[in-house]
């Protein structure tokens, strides 16, 4: 609900003032040994085997390897400081290979460290000086050997409440289960029962993929999102709004679509799929926002012991007050039990089959963020993800290159205490790895 820091989960560290774009990984290709003197036009593999052997205890950057507009953004002292964090989290690094080469002046190399990470170490040079004007660690991924075993006890393990389920589409036998029963508070994931509202409703003729709306002031929420800053009146078509709710988590975009929809019909399919989990009303994400406000405690507490009937009168009465201005939005959990949207991993499993054959749109909708650094692994991966204080959720549908298709969704609420989110996504990633590889 919150800006939603899942959506392009990457792990990287921007050391310069441009990045370079990386497209999926292909096989690594062998590189000279750092130790031999490299041809003129391996200037860029020289360069990569001298930063590898930086990520040290005690980094000393030779003099005249990097370009004077970069030391201007990041001095030396300060990149040997970078250097020293990176090794701890990582171990000594070498290269192990090349992703791309993206130009004769660009590369994207494969680094292979010793605490069982692989990263990705993007390096630009001019060919006229060979010294580096960009450089970008980033998608760090573990390789370190694991099992469906051995990452459900890690989740197991994490504070608070974790619900996780890797499983056939089709049904049968799961990979990973725990507490997959269990309802968890979703943040942003919800989106994917607005969007499979959006779709029944095209299918059953109410509405248009290409259907124009004009943008309503009550639709204005606040980010994650760009729509909140467009003006009132802008037309928009239900599948820019359907997009950017799903790969931007575009609240205003969410709020469109609800109002659009009408809460009630949203209600109807999650219940119509299984969910038992989810209370009613189906908030907007406007009313959550407000409804977490510090101002609103004794509305919050009203809103908490109301029936559902006396909810939806509750939301009604205070619409007029609701705003998207000078909120105090708490910084540490708050209602993620009461106030939220809620599924268990087995009621998302059957959202994503429901999703799966409402349309080819509905899939080309949740490719458009993947939302994992491994993409190459599978024919096709769509992915919702959803924060805020103390609730971290990842969802993903997933295609293995055998033809197989699974969901896998990984949820963690903590009302105590706001969750790592490096580490659920580190768990994330290693979880998808093996369910591509054991199918291969």
């Amino acid at each position: 609900m919150k800006p939603n820091r899942i959506a392009a989960p990457l792990l990287c560290l921007l050391l310069s003032l441009g990045c370079v774009s990386s497209k999926a990984q292909g096989p690594a290709a062998p590189l000279p040994s750092p130790s031999e003197p490299a041809a003129d036009s391996d200037y860029l593999d020289a360069l990569a085997a001298t930063v590898a052997a930086q990520i040290s205890p005690s980094p000393k950057v030779p003099e005249g390897l990097f370009d004077a507009s970069f030391l201007a953004a990041l001095p030396l002292r300060q990149l040997e400081a970078v250097y020293a964090t990176l090794h701890e989290k990582w171990g000594l690094c070498r290269v192990g290979g090349v992703k791309e080469r993206p130009s004769k002046e660009q590369a994207i190399y494969l680094l292979d460290c010793d605490k069982g990470y692989r990263v990705e170490l993007s390096l630009s040079a001019p060919e006229e000086t060979k010294r580096i004007a960009g450089l970008w660690f980033k998608n760090a991924v573990s390789t370190q050997a694991t099992s469906f075993d051995a990452l459900r006890a890690e989740l197991a393990a994490l504070p608070g409440k974790v619900s996780a389920l890797a499983v056939p589409l089709a049904g049968g036998e799961p990979l990973l289960a725990l507490e997959a029963e269990s309802p968890r508070a979703l943040g942003s994931i919800f989106k994917l029962y607005v969007l499979a509202t959006l779709f029944d409703s095209i299918k059953n003729g109410q509405h248009r993929w290409d259907e124009v709306v004009l943008l309503r002031p009550e639709w204005r929420s606040l980010p994650s999102g760009q729509l909140q800053d467009w003006p009132v009146g802008t037309p928009v078509t239900l599948a820019t709004l359907a997009d950017l709710m799903i790969s931007r988590s575009d609240n205003t975009a969410t709020d469109a679509l609800i109002g659009v929809l009408g809460r009630e019909a949203i209600e109807g399919l999650a219940t119509k799929l299984g969910n038992r989990s989810q209370r009613a009303p189906f908030l907007t994400t406007r009313e959550a926002f407000n409804l977490k406000d510090a101002s609103r405690k004794e509305l919050a507490s009203r809103y908490v012991a109301a029936s559902a009937k006396e909810r939806r009168a509750l939301l009604s009465q205070n619409a007029g007050a609701f705003r998207t201005q000078d909120l105090a939005l708490p910084p540490a959990p708050y209602l993620i039990d009461e106030v939220e949207w809620f599924a268990t991993p087995r009621e998302l499993a059957a959202l994503f089959a429901h999703l799966k054959e409402a349309s080819p749109l509905a899939l080309e909708t949740l490719a458009i963020n993947p939302g994992t650094r491994q993409k190459e692994l599978f024919q096709y991966a769509g992915f919702k993800g959803g924060s805020e204080p103390g609730v971290l959720s990842l969802a993903y549908l997933v295609q293995t290159r055998k033809g197989d298709w699974y969901t896998v969704s990984v949820l963690w609420n903590d009302s105590e205490r706001s969750v790592d989110e490096g580490k659920l996504v580190d768990i994330a990633e290693r979880l998808l790895r093996l369910v591509a590889e054991q199918l291969r």
